[in-house]
């Protein structure tokens, strides 16, 4: 058992896709004493009143050492490219005396079947979990969450499949093909709320979602908002036409991969996707998996929903 609450956190990577929702939640929550780490060539502004710990690029031990001491937990938000240096992060850790120990492992469900088409961030993702596993010896204890893509990040962004300013959608085999997402401000709530119950997810890799969805249904609910706003902004009954391409995630793959081989990282894309979207994955965490939601009082929601919040934010 946990001795005492925690509360003082440290972020990594607090200006990345999902670390500025983390800082928003732990920083709204006064359970919470929160402090950020950055290097010092980072132009990111961080919000008013959190200690911000500047060192070197390259994470010298001795600085990241004394941003660490007196710190309860530690949560890495780190882009895909650098996910190793978490091995570091996490030695220090344990030097420091921390207790906890977030890693970025935020995305597909990898620890719920076998890796179908592996690439790099996998692997680092796997050595990771490794070593965090060596550390519990040594009194760190862990929490990974699995969230699926980005749900609202993934549709503004074309990372899903959809160009919202071009309205053109790249469905992968039928379409129908169930899976789950998190919208990026709940990945930051769960963060928090799993950190005021820690002994229940305890060396444990835990699963969220915000909703439960399949790239038809987006294609849908885009192909009827943007109707609106084009109604609206032509005031004719004229529809919003989508160009929809359709393709088998078997011949994505192997572009994907022929991509990756010509040293072109956009042939990961695919890749990724194919734990995301694939039958066989573990991709619908409602029912594949025992989801957190729960434990964590994370609520779901509409996928119309939350295409309109993100056809309303890009406009």
């Amino acid at each position: 058992m946990v001795s005492s609450p925690i509360q003082n956190v440290i972020v990594i990577g607090a200006s990345g896709n999902v670390g500025p929702s983390i800082v928003k939640a732990l920083q709204s929550d006064a359970s919470f004493s929160l402090s950020i780490l950055a290097r010092q060539s980072s132009s990111a502004s961080y919000p008013s009143g959190v200690p911000v710990h500047r060192v070197d690029d390259s994470y010298p031990e001795k600085e990241v050492l004394n941003a660490f001491r007196g710190q309860d937990a530690v949560v890495c938000a780190l882009s895909l490219q650098i996910l190793l240096q978490q091995i570091k992060f996490i030695d220090l850790a344990v030097e420091a005396g921390v207790r906890w120990f977030i890693p970025a492992e935020f995305g597909a469900n990898n620890a719920g079947h076998g890796h179908g088409e592996k690439i790099p961030p996998h692997d680092a993702k796997e050595a990771v979990h490794e070593h965090l596993v060596r550390m519990q010896s040594k009194g760190l204890s862990w929490t990974a969450i699995a969230t699926g893509p980005f749900i609202d990040w993934g549709i503004a962004n074309g990372f899903l499949g959809f160009d919202l300013q071009a309205r053109r959608a790249k469905i992968y085999d039928t379409g129908d093909e169930i899976w789950t997402g998190t919208k990026v401000s709940t990945i930051g709530v769960a963060v928090a709320r799993l950190l005021r119950k820690p002994d229940q997810v305890k060396n444990q890799y835990i699963h969220i979602y915000s909703v439960r969805t399949s790239q038809n249904q987006i294609l849908a609910a885009l192909e009827a908002v943007t109707a609106k706003v084009t109604e609206a902004a032509t005031t004719t009954n004229s529809q919003s036409a989508w160009e929809v391409e359709r393709v088998t995630m078997e011949d994505e793959i192997a572009r994907g991969r022929k991509m990756m081989e010509d040293g072109n990282r956009l042939g990961a894309v695919p890749l990724i996707l194919s734990y995301f979207f694939r039958p066989g994955m573990g991709p619908d965490y409602s029912r594949d998996v025992e989801a957190a939601n729960a434990l964590l009082d994370l609520p779901t929601e509409r996928i119309e929903d939350i295409v309109g919040e993100v056809v309303t934010v890009k406009g």
